[in-house]
Parts: structure tokens; C-alpha cells; sequence
């Protein structure tokens, strides 16, 4: 998103540095384009670094004395993960359209967000995959499940050994887990239908992850639920450990 940003926050060779400073400080920016002229195209970049290094040179240093002409610009269209190496050493990329006019900048916290965005869903999604994986340890190890109930509420063409549970992907534990004959093993108090469809959500939106596919609106709500359905799995995968314990005594 900050690559295309409106309204675009830029000081022009021309102005004076106090605007530049001015812009960064109330807007929480670390750089800041500078333009030629009154027009669009990139001249150079200021950065809290550059106006420091500047000022301690000359106390009467201008915009264009703490302005870096060497900067690293990419297009809209070029690859992210080219350009990571440029945003690590210098903080930030200065992002141009097909007119070569500055659309916006992509800046080391920028990536940070991203990672975030990408890195926490996935924490979420590999904590409730490895609670299935202790619900249906448990429902094994205390003979209530077995490898003929497995299979069959494994879906048709997943093609898996209902032996090899460490190796079933999310969807099918999900649908292990929330098959009807095995849900009812659980003995729990939440509804198999809702906890079921949240799950199929969350494996939906793991594809779309795993896969670095477009995520829309419905997956933010699904990412911000994910930590409450971790609850839920959590609760269940502890019930039934709970169960099997006190069957063991």
C-alpha cells in the first residue's frame, strides 16, 4: 500500500529544510521524497540521517545540502522480494510509475507490517493444526478412535493412510475432527457446525497465505478471530488429554 499512496507527502528541491523536517516529524516519516521542481519526478531523498549528517557539517545547511541524489527507486511493476535488499541498507525505496513520476515509498517498517501481516496469521493457523494433531493423539491412545474411523471420515480424495495423522494436512484434520462421529468422542460443550466452519475458514485463508494469494475483507476478520479459535481448539485438545488421563487411572 505505501507504494501508491495519495496524498503523497513530498518537499521539492526549492523548499526550505524546516518544511522537510516539519513534514517528517508531524507525520512519523523517517524519509521523505524530494521532487525536481514543482513536478513529480524523484530528485533525491531526505532522511533523518542525512539531515543529521548535513546539519553537523553546516547549522545553516539547506534541503538540498541533506538530500541524498544517490537513492534506491524501483517501479511499480518490479519484483518486492528484489528489492528487500535495498530497503535493508538504505531504510527505503523511492516507488515510480510507468511516467516515472513518484507514486510513493516502501520503507523497512513497511516490510516489518507485512511480515507481521503474513508471519502471525501462520502462528495462529500452525498452533491450531498442532492441537488437532493432540486431539486426535489422545482420541488414539485411549482406543476410541481407530484407523477404520479415521478413514472414513477422512474426504474421498485426500488418498491418506488414516494411520499417518502427522502427516494430514489442516483440512483433513479439520474434518476429522469435525466429522460427526468423531466430534461426538469430544464430549464437548460447543456447537460441531459453528467450531467446524471457523475451522474450514481458517484453512481457507492458510491456502490463500501459503500460496501468496490476494487476501480480501472476510480473511482480516478471519485473521483477527484466529486467536479466539486457538482458544477454542486449545479447550478441546485439553478436555479430551483430561479425559483420557483420568480413563488411565
Amino acid at each position: 500500500p505505501s507504494a501508491t499512496v495519495k496524498p503523497l507527502y513530498t518537499v521539492s528541491e526549492s523548499d526550505p529544510l524546516s518544511r522537510a523536517i516539519s513534514i517528517m516529524e508531524l507525520n512519523g516519516f523517517s524519509q521523505l521524497p524530494v521532487t525536481k521542481g514543482r513536478g513529480s519526478k524523484p530528485a533525491g531523498a531526505v532522511t533523518w540521517e542525512s539531515i543529521g549528517r548535513a546539519l553537523a557539517h553546516n547549522r545553516r545547511a539547506t534541503l538540498i545540502d541533506s538530500m541524498n541524489t544517490r537513492f534506491p527507486r524501483a517501479s511499480l511493476t518490479d519484483n518486492l522480494l528484489e528489492n528487500i535488499g535495498s530497503v535493508y541498507s538504505d531504510g527505503y525505496v523511492v516507488v515510480v510509475d510507468s511516467r516515472g513520476d513518484i507514486s510513493g515509498i516502501v520503507t523497512s517498517a513497511d516490510l516489518v507490517e507485512q511480515f507481521s501481516n503474513i508471519a502471525g496469521p501462520y502462528l495462529w493457523l500452525e498452533r491450531i493444526e498442532t492441537e488437532l494433531r493432540k486431539i486426535l493423539d489422545a482420541l488414539v491412545r485411549s482406543s476410541l478412535l481407530d484407523a477404520r474411523q479415521i478413514a472414513a471420515s477422512l474426504p474421498a480424495e485426500s488418498g491418506k493412510s488414516a494411520r499417518d495423522i502427522d502427516d494430514h494436512t489442516l483440512g483433513e484434520l479439520v474434518s476429522i475432527v469435525t466429522h460427526p462421529s468423531v466430534w461426538v468422542l469430544l464430549d464437548s460443550t460447543h456447537d460441531r457446525k459453528v467450531v467446524g466452519a471457523a475451522l474450514n475458514r481458517a484453512t481457507e485463508l492458510r491456502n490463500r497465505i501459503m500460496h501468496f494469494r490476494a487476501t480480501d475483507k472476510s480473511d482480516r476478520a478471519v485473521r483477527e478471530n484466529l486467536p479466539a479459535l486457538v482458544s477454542v481448539v486449545s479447550a478441546l485438545s485439553q478436555h479430551v488429554a483430561g479425559e483420557e488421563s483420568a480413563k488411565s487411572k
